[in-house]
Parts: structure tokens; C-alpha cells; sequence
């Protein structure tokens, strides 16, 4: 059944862009409308979700502040982009790696949205991508970074990379941590095609970075929240 509904899932997806979001890409790049292209994605990935069997459980909305604010999760697997994109009731930029802007339709769609890639293999130009993403906090969107900068490779939480934070310091802009949980399960790394499964995501009081006498010591309480949640079943 697994296999059934993934390739349920890749027929719609072939369908939907062909047919759908090919013109909804052309009518938002001469309107220079960003939010058909927000609308249309939130169908498409709650249709997705639905024939995959994927349910998703939310808590804690009210914790969002107005925008702009950081929303750093921990990160459990792919789908985790798609499940944040569909939930936050803001149009949600993100610091996305570099390949993912090569992919047919979905590259220029996120693109056209603003989305920035990150280059992971240069230090100076995931320095530029940074610097973006602070021009995006300037303009009042909210930004999706992952501070593992990476999935899990065992379900468990990584390293904090301290670059969300400095990022928070430097703007002055919260961060609002956000526990995934369920996403390994449903596609870890090592899977191909995603499970049937619940995903929860549980949003946390935000962290205002004049609390906090430097980047290190929020880093460490962002982490610390984090795993607080994480830990418990």
C-alpha cells in the first residue's frame, strides 16, 4: 500500500505541475504576485499529505510572533520544509541548499518566491546567503533556518550551529524554536519513499535576542528548548 500511494502521489505531482503550476509560475512572474504561488503549494502538498497518508499535528501557533522572525526546528527528514511551508500562516521564506534550486519547475518556483540557496561547500558564499536572508528580516518576512544545517542521521538531534542566533543578534529579530517530531519515521534518510505516519510540530515561545548577552549563550538555550520537548514522548 506504501508503494500505492507514493506512486499516487508522483502521478498528482507530475499532473499538478504541468497543469497547474506551469501557468500559476507565469501569472506570478508577470504580476510579481509571490502569493499565488504560496496558495497554490498549500493545495498541493495537503492533497500530497492526504494520499500519502501523512497526517500532520500542530500546536502552539499562538507562539508566533508578528512577522519578521526566525523559525529554527530541528530537522527530522524532507518532508519537514513542505510540513512547515503548509502550517505557518506567514508567507515563510527559507535558506534552502543549493541543489534544490536545480530541480525542474520547483527550482524557479522557489526562486520566484525568494528562497535562498545555500551553498554548503563555501564559506563565503553561504556568508552571502546569510546576508540575504538578514535583507528578507529587513523587508518583514519571516525565514525558515534549520540550525543542524542538515537531517538527522539517527532521529536524534545534532549539533546547533550557532548562525541562526548570530543572525537574531545582528537583527534583533526573535527566534522561535519549533519541535518536529514523527518526520524519521515517516522518511529518514536512509528511506526513498516516505511512510504513512503522524508528524508533530510543536511551536515554542519565541526567544528575544536582547536576553541574551551573545549568540553562543542563545544558541545553547535555543538547543536546550528544543530538546526539552524532543525528549519527551
Amino acid at each position: 500500500m506504501r508503494y500505492v500511494r507514493f506512486l499516487l502521489f508522483l502521478f498528482f505531482t507530475l499532473i499538478f505541475h504541468l497543469f497547474i503550476i506551469l501557468p500559476v509560475l507565469l501569472i506570478a512572474f508577470i504580476t510579481k504576485n509571490e502569493g499565488i504561488l504560496y496558495s497554490t503549494y498549500d493545495v498541493f502538498w495537503k492533497v500530497s499529505f492526504w494520499l500519502l497518508g501523512i497526517k500532520v499535528v500542530t500546536r502552539g501557533l499562538e507562539n508566533l510572533p508578528p512577522p519578521p522572525y526566525i523559525l529554527a526546528p530541528n530537522h527530522t527528514s524532507y518532508i519537514d520544509p513542505p510540513v512547515l511551508l503548509m502550517i505557518v500562516p506567514h508567507p515563510l521564506k527559507a535558506m534552502a541548499k543549493k541543489g534544490v534550486f536545480y530541480l525542474p519547475i520547483i527550482g524557479q518556483a522557489l526562486a520566484l518566491a525568494n528562497f535562498v540557496p545555500v551553498d554548503r561547500g563555501s564559506a563565503v558564499k553561504a556568508s552571502l546567503a546569510f546576508r540575504r536572508g538578514e535583507e528578507l528580516l529587513m523587508k518583514g518576512f519571516p525565514l525558515l533556518i534549520f540550525p543542524e544545517g542538515t537531517r538527522t542521521h539517527t532521529g536524534k538531534l545534532g549539533r546547533f550551529k550557532e548562525g541562526v542566533c548570530r543572525l537574531s543578534k545582528r537583527t534583533g529579530v526573535p527566534v522561535v524554536p519549533v519541535v518536529i517530531k514523527g518526520g524519521y519515521e515517516v522518511m529518514s534518510r536512509q528511506d526513498r519513499i516516505p511512510r504513512p505516519g503522524e508528524v508533530r510540530v510543536e511551536f515554542l515561545p519565541p526567544l528575544n535576542p536582547r536576553d541574551f548577552p551573545s549568540a553562543s549563550l542563545m544558541n545553547e538555550e535555543l538547543k536546550r528548548v528544543i530538546e526539552n520537548v524532543f525528549r519527551k514522548s
